[in-house]
């Protein structure tokens, strides 16, 4: 396992958030909140304005306080897996392929006592999220479940709609491995079981985001990033080991042939996605810490978003550097279907080979693709933009790619099709003709050692 890496978070959420608070990085609201569309509209606002984290610890009809956008900040999600500045892909990338290498004695559990409370789903937050929502939803739950035949863990999202003490009607994608433990078990006529983790830890949140092939167990990367067991608890109905230091956990069953109407839900792209036919989730147990903490993400987010830009990139960037010289980084900026690449290039043509290997990666997010020499910050499009307009001709440094689909979108099939490519770099061999202006020691100021307010 990894060595342990300082300045992170390796364990409770809690914790986490009490180290946030000490470094007055937390926006906390104290009076009363409404959870309906209220709660939701402060932390839509706030996150215009900063990517602080906001704690409302007043929430109306429920005695739980609720954290929102923890994960909101591409420097906190560097820091929390111990990478340092640009480095978020190359980092993460290597811990991904390290903890596939890892035996399966990674859990340490915890005998018990566990200091849990029961209750009921009408005691958690009830957030109804977007003005259109069928009603309040869980939308930063990780599921856990088992593949049936092989029974290797599985941590991914599923929103779910609360309905009632007894359901929670979710919406599980087909090409998900969940959706495959799903309709497998459901073939046999078997119940799957699944438990709703919130407010796991933070690196447990990062594992869950992140896509690994399906025989292998996302847990493990937690286990490779703080080169320490994890810790877990069994369910008290599940046949599952939980992370012991979540904060809220719902053991549920996904019942089998059962359906139930589900949506219309503001989803990450900014748009509803309609009515349809989710999973029923029966209820079995809700077992919470004292004094726990209730997650809530507002989707398309900052908070959202983030984490989601960190995962595709990281995704797009294994892939390039097999097969492509002169990577050295990749972010997705601004919106889930845009990927930024940063290059040291080394050849005509080397922008557009780039292009071509982005779109390949994932046809169902990576429609367009720009490509940036080395002095550009992919995390600033204000900056990616400016290369692109300031170093050569717009009008010959653009790439179609026509009749490429797409997923599956809400408004039809293959509503997104075709590509576009954008040759950001300065012509091959000339990029000292373009070199960029600095102020020395700028990068060093640091502006509370010299202002009072600003």
């Amino acid at each position: 396992m990894a060595a342990e890496t300082t300045n992170r978070a390796d364990g409770l959420m809690r914790d986490y958030l009490a180290a946030l608070f000490d470094q007055k990085q937390v926006s906390l609201v104290e009076r009363q909140v409404d959870p309906h569309f209220e709660l939701a509209a402060l932390v839509a606002k706030s996150q215009k304005h900063s990517d602080r984290p906001i704690l409302f610890s007043n929430v109306k009809n429920t005695s739980f306080p609720v954290v929102s956008n923890i994960y909101g900040s591409e420097s906190r999600l560097r820091t929390l897996i111990g990478a340092e500045r640009d480095g978020f892909c190359q980092h993460w990338s290597n811990i991904v392929k390290a903890a596939a290498q890892l035996d399966d004695d990674y859990t340490n559990l915890i005998d018990g006592p566990y200091d849990l409370e029961s209750g009921k789903l009408s005691e958690l937050p009830h957030i109804t999220w977007h003005e259109k929502d069928a009603g309040p939803y869980i939308t930063a739950g990780i599921v856990l479940a088992k593949d049936p035949d092989t029974g290797i863990p599985n941590l991914s999202f599923s929103r779910g709609m609360m309905v009632n003490n007894r359901e929670i009607h979710c919406c599980i994608d087909s090409v998900q491995d969940l959706g495959n433990y799903r309709a497998r078990a459901e073939s046999n006529g078997q119940p799957l079981e699944v438990a709703w983790l919130i407010g796991a830890s933070p690196l447990i949140f990062l594992a869950a985001c992140t896509s690994v092939p399906i025989e292998q167990d996302e847990m493990k990367l937690v286990a490779q990033t703080t080169g320490k067991k994890v810790n877990v608890r069994p369910c008290k109905y599940l046949d599952l080991l939980v992370p012991a230091e979540t904060e809220i956990v719902i053991e549920t069953r996904i019942l089998p042939n059962q359906r139930r109407t589900e949506a219309p839900f503001g989803e990450f792209n900014g748009y509803y996605c309609p009515q349809n036919q989710g999973f029923a989730a029966e209820i079995l147990d809700i077992s919470w810490r004292k004094n726990a903490y209730f997650h809530g993400l507002l989707c398309g987010s900052r908070e959202d978003m983030t984490p989601m830009h960190a995962m595709f990139a990281m995704r797009a960037y294994r892939n390039l550097i097999n097969d492509i010289p002169g990577i050295i980084d990749v972010a997705c900026n601004t919106t889930l279907y845009c990927t930024v690449v940063k290059i040291d290039k080394q050849f005509e043509g080397h922008a557009q080979q780039v292009m071509l290997n982005v779109f390949a990666t994932n046809p169902h997010y990576n429609l367009a693709c720009m490509v940036v020499d080395k002095d550009v910050d992919i995390y600033d499009l204000n900056d990616v933009w400016w290369a692109y307009l300031a170093r050569g001709p717009i009008d010959k440094r653009t790439l179609l790619v026509n009749n490429v689909p797409s997923g599956y979108d809400y408004r039809g099939e293959h509503f997104h099709s075709g590509r576009i490519g954008i040759d950001a770099t300065a012509p091959y061999g000339r990029l000292e003709e373009f070199e960029r202006t600095t102020v020395p020691g700028e990068d060093d100021i640091d502006l509370d050692d010299y202002l009072t307010q600003y």
